[in-house]
């Protein structure tokens, strides 16, 4: 019975209501689990940034994810490129071609961000894939480009623009055969997208660079040495002609010149409605650095490669072009120009003078004072309208646009102005301006030798410089100027002795410039009379040696000259019909100073040399 009834009392406590007091906590269960915790960090396996989870860490293999590039659903194509991505980086492309061409074949798609991860995908091989290896596959992501760059969608022609790039820093070599397949493209884009136009006119400029005449195909020639033992090299038994080949280089700068033209005349109603456009920033009351500026300087960027590599056959359409550029020309002189953009309108400045030299005059003679034939200028086989028909400029627009070039090539290269770092692109235009205009050919120079006298002597610029007024002064036709041009030219000759002392060996490209405009004087012209020979030669002297009262004989600097720049050196002293006495003693004497041996014997030969056994005048 009690038994009973305490079991009966353990049953009711379940169920017993508890009374609480104000102020007092609910008492605990006895079977209660404590669930509170103290961590300093909260580690989740699926979210850690010290754990790989790449495709191969997950067992995800290239060539699943290379299946998984064409699933219908956007997020897998997106997953799947960024891990194809994310291996290629870690591990290297397992199957390049596969690889590359799921890459490209993405470019196209739909989806941005599909689009994104397979840019970043192709970025990723490109970086890790050497160029001879990727040259197989340059023909189908150029494909695969064409045809995104004719996609309805803008951004899908944006994206398509990036790849070329990408392309064409990573196999610049291997382009080159696509060049007519990718630049129509690039053409029609441009013509087609005006939100994309920057990005395609310099993607367009760095594709037209590829073909160019002048550079690239230049450089990309196989050399001897490397025809079997570099894979790379372009076409080597063709350059060796073991069988009859056809000439290469010919037919390629033949092509590549042809295809210049075809796009200059096809890019030049969109460069010039582009000019037109943003050509008004020149207007207002002060120029900085915007996406007008860019535009205009872009579109001059093309249209100078354009020129460059098509120079033969110009379209009549590019003197209505230069006409809308002397609207302005020389560019910033009404207005400020800010800081961050002076190097800008500085460039646009030289590009528009030498458009003019081309246009106003012809192309870069071999030689001054050759009879120039000019640029054959031919009609446009583009629709009319009032962007594409001709405007031919008359006689007397030419020389007021020559004048106005003319005039700012002089102003850019006087004292106050030679601080600009494009000096190496002005000075082949004033040369060019020399030729286009005759009647400035004189002033031109004499601001050529200003330049070549005033700027230091460590200057890149100076050699070429002194190569210029060297190749213009020594003509035969530059005596045509007259006796003011021919004094002119003589005292530039004879103030290159102090030249060359100052120079020394601190710019050995000047110096050889100095000695072979020296040796050229003395052996092709007939400048220098007796007097100013004779002069010549005294100026001379101190550069071998010279007797100062207090220190006695003082070595010039030919003793510090290179063994090859010393040779030029007596080969010219050995180019006179008769040294004078004071000449060859000085002569002797550094030659015994000199560390290089073999120098005496030569200037010993230097020194007995007579007229009579050189016929040189």
């Amino acid at each position: 019975m009690p038994r009973t009834s305490k079991k009966k009392q353990r049953k009711a406590e379940d169920f017993k209501k508890v009374k609480l007091k104000v102020g007092q906590r609910k008492a605990a269960v006895g079977n209660a689990t404590d669930t509170a915790f103290a961590a300093r960090t909260v580690v989740v396996a699926a979210q850690s940034t010290t754990v790989d989870r790449s495709a191969q860490a997950v067992g995800v293999t290239q060539r699943e994810l290379l299946g998984r590039l064409r699933h219908r659903g956007a997020a897998v194509r997106r997953e799947a490129a960024a891990g194809l991505a994310d291996s290629v980086a870690r591990h290297g492309a397992a199957e390049l071609g596969p690889t590359v061409e799921g890459g490209a074949r993405l470019v196209g798609d739909s989806d941005a961000d599909v689009r994104r991860s397979a840019l970043q995908l192709l970025a990723t091989v490109l970086a890790r894939t050497a160029a001879r290896d990727l040259a197989p596959f340059v023909a189908v992501v150029a494909a695969f480009a064409c045809a995104a760059m004719t996609h309805v969608v803008g951004d899908v022609r944006s994206d398509a623009v990036r790849l070329v790039d990408q392309l064409v820093d990573a196999a610049p070599r291997a382009v080159v055969p696509h060049v007519p397949r990718i630049l129509p493209a690039l053409v029609a884009l441009v013509a087609a997208t005006p939100g994309a136009r920057l990005a395609g006119l310099r993607s367009c400029e760095r594709v037209l660079r590829l073909c160019s005449v002048e550079r690239p195909l230049k450089l990309d020639q196989p050399r001897v040495d490397s025809l079997f033992f570099h894979p790379d090299a372009a076409a080597p038994f063709a350059a060796l002609g073991l069988f009859g080949e056809a000439a290469a280089p010919a037919g390629a700068a033949g092509s590549a010149r042809a295809l210049s033209g075809d796009a200059l005349r096809r890019l030049l109603p969109q460069l010039q409605a582009t000019w037109m456009e943003a050509a008004a920033i020149f207007g207002s009351g002060r120029i900085s650095a915007s996406a007008s500026l860019d535009l205009c300087s872009v579109a001059m960027q093309v249209l100078q490669t354009l020129w460059c590599s098509a120079e033969a056959v110009l379209p009549a359409a590019l003197e209505g072009f230069l006409r809308q550029c002397m609207v302005h020309f020389p560019f910033g002189r009404e207005c400020a120009v800010d800081p961050a953009a002076a190097d800008i309108v500085m460039i646009l400045n030289i590009r528009a003078s030498e458009l003019a030299a081309v246009v106003c005059g012809g192309p870069n003679e071999p030689c001054f004072g050759e009879p120039s034939s000019g640029p054959v200028f031919v009609p446009s086989d583009l629709p009319s309208g009032p962007l594409s028909e001709p405007v031919r400029l008359s006689s007397v627009e030419r020389a007021r646009i020559l004048r106005r070039a003319v005039r700012f090539a002089r102003q850019a290269l006087e004292p106050a102005a030679r601080s600009h770092a494009h000096v190496a692109e002005l000075l082949p235009v004033a040369w060019r301006l020399a030729h286009a205009a005759p009647g400035d050919a004189t002033a031109l120079v004499d601001a050529l030798m200003h330049y070549g006298a005033a700027c230091a002597a460590t200057a890149p610029a100076k050699a070429t410089s002194i190569r210029l007024v060297a190749r213009a002064v020594l003509a035969p036709e530059w005596a045509a100027h007259g006796l003011a041009a021919r004094d002119q030219a003589v005292a530039w000759l004879l103030s290159l002795p102090q030249l060359l002392w100052r120079l020394r060996d601190r710019n050995l490209a000047a110096s050889a410039a100095v000695v072979v405009a020296l040796r050229t004087a003395v052996l092709r012209t007939r400048l220098l009379d007796s007097a100013a020979a004779a002069a010549l030669q005294a100026r001379l002297v101190p550069l071998f040696c010279a007797d100062v009262p207090v220190h006695g004989t003082v070595f010039g600097p030919f003793c510090q000259f290179p063994p090859a720049l010393q040779r030029a050196m007596l080969n010219f002293v050995h180019c006179y019909p008769q040294s004078s006495p004071a000449l060859a003693r000085a002569v002797e004497l550094a030659c015994a100073q000199s560390p290089n041996p073999g120098l005496s014997e030569r200037g010993r030969s230097a020194l007995t040399t007579t007229a009579d056994s050189l016929q040189v005048f």
